[in-house]
């Protein structure tokens, strides 16, 4: 696989185009049988999002496609949500930084307390009251439901959701299905899921659920 050069502005069409196939490569898109975060539905395919965010020079490529993709002159706060998130947050933080150095932009990640529910710690709302304009980034779409939970926070608080950025897409989520005005996602992947065991053919089939990868 390619390693990247660490950039230096924005990232050109071939650059783009050598990334998508890099984030393609099997070590990324995994075959088996795992089970999603997403509402626990099951699929054939994983992203593994760790890997590729453990890889600094491709999590780099990816932070700088997202800061250039979403992040316009008037945006004033980054929201990530943790704990799988903030790596990117950061990344897209560290790239924003270096393509418009005079620039300062706060950002702040959505935690969940202890009932599963996001929250925004006390000192990270000052972030977004006042109408201010606010992306969220985020590493993998699914089903869409965490993102759409944290746009309404974020709204809740005062803030105006401009955009969402991904590194990958992978079921059929639209900027209307998060409430949001604006998506993309470098990769785009329309992969099955299977809300439930019932109509999981890999169940059916007694493939077992991955241990490695997923919530297996």
């Amino acid at each position: 696989m390619r390693h990247f050069d660490m950039p230096d502005s924005s990232l050109s069409e071939t650059q783009v185009t050598a990334l998508r196939t890099a984030l393609s490569d099997p070590r990324f898109l995994i075959k088996g049988h795992f089970e999603l975060s997403s509402r626990k539905r099951h699929s054939p395919f994983y992203f593994a999002k760790d890997q590729v965010l453990a890889n600094a020079r491709l999590a780099a490529q990816v932070s700088f496609w997202i800061a250039d993709a979403v992040i316009e002159e008037d945006v004033q706060t980054i929201v990530g949500l943790a704990t799988s998130g903030i790596r990117l947050l950061h990344g897209v933080a560290d790239a924003v930084a270096r393509l418009h150095p005079n620039r300062h932009l706060a950002s702040v990640f959505a935690d969940k307390d202890d009932d599963g529910k996001f929250v925004f710690k006390r000192g990270s709302i000052k972030e977004l009251r006042d109408h201010r304009r606010v992306v969220i980034v985020e590493d993998v779409l699914t089903s869409g439901t965490s993102v759409k939970q944290v746009a309404d926070l974020v709204r809740a608080h005062g803030g105006y959701v401009t955009a969402v950025g991904a590194i990958c897409r992978r079921g059929r989520i639209t900027a209307e299905t998060l409430g949001v005005p604006f998506l993309q996602a470098l990769l785009e992947l329309d992969l099955p899921t299977y809300s439930t065991p019932n109509n999981c053919p890999l169940c059916r089939a007694d493939t077992p659920l991955s241990s490695e990868f997923g919530h297996g």
